[in-house]
């Protein structure tokens, strides 16, 4: 899914790189949708750990966690190139899958509310611009992503190795 996205990937490819019988995947999963899930599932929560730990750091203010977050999730989309498409691709295709993941696993992620409060109690003190909260996960998930879905053009538009773009964003 995430090499070929949700579209162009079918079962058989996916029992082909499992080494495994297609009536066997299709045994335990019926459709594509089926074996989605379970896995944007555990894409979700893998995710989790870097904000879990920016959550539970008491003594950093709201834009410190940000910044930690925001390394933590760069670190992994450099690894691997292809996830920030995937997330974009998946959020567009199954929203209310991926907002069922998030309410089926809402108690793993009690930290959040926790985050939520900091933020408006720095925004109250003035420490941050008073915004709704839709705008703050906005604001941060495009931080994320964005610079990975533009990272071919800016590598032909300044006719640059993809390492030096990497090194650009790490920056």
């Amino acid at each position: 899914f995430i090499r070929k996205g949700y579209d162009e990937t079918k079962m058989i490819d996916i029992a082909k790189e499992a080494g495994i019988s297609r009536t066997t995947l299709n045994y335990y999963y019926h459709n594509k949708e089926q074996l989605f899930k379970p896995i944007l599932e555990h894409f979700f929560l893998a995710f989790f750990p870097g904000a879990k730990s920016a959550f539970y750091d008491e003594k950093r203010t709201v834009i410190e966690k940000i910044d930690f977050l925001i390394d933590w999730y760069f670190i992994r989309l450099i690894e691997n190139e292809s996830l920030a498409p995937f997330v974009v691709i998946a959020i567009q295709r199954m929203p209310k899958m991926i907002a069922t993941i998030a309410q089926e696993n809402i108690l793993r992620f009690s930290q959040a509310i926790l985050f939520i409060r900091q933020v408006e109690k720095e925004m109250e003190e003035g420490r941050l611009k008073k915004m709704d909260y839709n705008t703050v996960l906005i604001t941060f998930y495009s931080q994320i992503v964005f610079p990975f879905l533009i990272r071919p053009l800016m590598n032909e538009v300044n006719d640059q190795a993809d390492d030096q773009y990497v090194d650009y964003i790490e920056t």
